[in-house]
């Protein structure tokens, strides 16, 4: 395969990684009779999150395939596997005035009946007459990244009764948050994140939506020992926040038990890359009561990014919500939320006079471990006992 890019990345970068399981744990060859060893893991996605409108109607909409695999005692109940999801929530244009609401949302894909086989996940590579295409596709959904003279993405194909045409193309050279530096191969860590605009059509229970908006893309792979999702997504977990107007557009993620931060603005259609807590800073200003779940959840935010040319600022409140858990996990559940929002945005430029950048459709998501079984043994509870005659 060339090493033509799409966003700055090579298109190797969507190769799955299911041939670097051999039969002696990560190495070649194939998944094989030998397994894995006790810490090593695999669990990688090519995910997008779409924050717009269908049909003049307020839209979020996050789609993704997976792999993941794992020796029995690692952190997945189930050996190896893969899954397909399609979270959708649509609200008409009226709920952009109103406070956070219970309202109906489709979350599909990650419930245990759901999941499916590890063969299941077709992973190819095209040629065409300007450029190569890698193309993932599972359960009716196709993920499509196109390198050439027109680089970009595509969503295709239907699944949970969700039907996507929608074309992609990068706004800004993709930023990546782990493992830049890695053999695409090579065990370890990589995250890449990469904005753009999303155009297509949105087909729902024989409608068909016209589809616009603001996408960002999220390709992660953990192809390591000892990720353990429990511990990582503890406290806050991990966080994810976009935003886009006319004139910006932005992706921040987060792993604040963590203190590590990143982000990508571009403004003026110019790109800032901004790391680190000094960077990047969001705050919680307001929870909410979810009826259905009885979660507190946070429905506010306040974000500061902050770069050498000044600080982009950020009112968040959300409008409607949609949730699954992440029960495949041994010994616990994490719980993923996910926000359509609005964000008051303003920019203040080093030295210079504030801007108001007006009001920019945004989305919120958190993931984070809500239930774990624990280490915990009879003799560990007695040791919080006082001894008594």
């Amino acid at each position: 395969m060339s090493v033509a890019a799409v966003a700055g990345v090579a298109l190797e970068e969507y190769l799955d990684h299911r041939c670097e399981l051999g039969p002696g744990g990560l190495g070649p060859g194939g998944l094989g009779p030998g397994g894995l060893g006790p810490g090593e893991v695999l669990w990688e996605n090519n995910g997008w999150s779409v924050r717009g409108t269908a049909g003049g109607n307020e839209l979020l909409l996050w789609t993704s395939p997976y792999l993941l695999a794992s020796a029995s005692e690692g952190p997945f109940r189930r050996r190896r596997f893969s899954a397909v999801q399609t979270l959708l929530v649509l609200a008409g244009p009226e709920a952009l005035d109103g406070p956070l609401i219970d309202a109906p949302f489709l979350a599909a894909g990650w419930d245990e009946r759901e999941l499916l086989g590890w063969d299941a996940v077709e992973v190819g590579t095209e040629a065409g007459g300007d450029g190569a295409t890698l193309r993932w596709k599972a359960a009716g959904r196709t993920v499509s990244s196109r390198a050439g003279s027109r680089p970009g993405w595509h969503l295709g194909g239907a699944h949970a009764g969700v039907g996507l045409d929608v074309a992609l193309i990068p706004e800004a050279a993709a930023i990546w948050l782990a493992g830049a530096t890695l053999p695409r191969a090579a065990p370890g860590d990589r995250w890449f994140v990469a904005n753009g605009s999303a155009t297509g059509t949105l087909s729902l229970a024989g409608r068909s939506l016209a589809l616009e908006g603001h996408a960002v893309h999220e390709r992660h792979v953990h192809l390591a020992d000892g990720y353990d999702p429990l511990r990582l997504l503890r406290g806050d977990g991990v966080t994810w926040h976009t935003a886009r107007s006319d004139v910006c557009s932005l992706a921040v993620l987060s792993r604040p038990s963590l203190g590590r931060h990143w982000a990508q603005a571009v403004l003026d259609g110019k790109a800032m890359d901004l790391s680190g807590p000094g960077a990047v800073s969001v705050e919680v200003t307001a929870q909410w009561t979810d009826p259905l779940s009885r979660f507190v959840v946070p429905s506010a935010w306040s974000l500061r990014l902050r770069h050498e040319e000044g600080e982009l600022r950020l009112e968040t409140a959300a409008h409607r919500r949609a949730y699954h858990l992440w029960s495949h996990l041994s010994g616990g559940e994490t719980v993923c939320y996910w926000w359509l929002a609005t964000s008051a945005a303003s920019w203040h430029p080093a030295g210079g006079r504030a801007r108001q950048l007006g009001v920019m459709r945004s989305e919120a998501h958190q993931n984070r471990t809500f239930v774990t079984s624990g280490p915990t043994s009879p003799e560990s509870l007695l040791r919080n006992l006082t001894e008594s005659e």
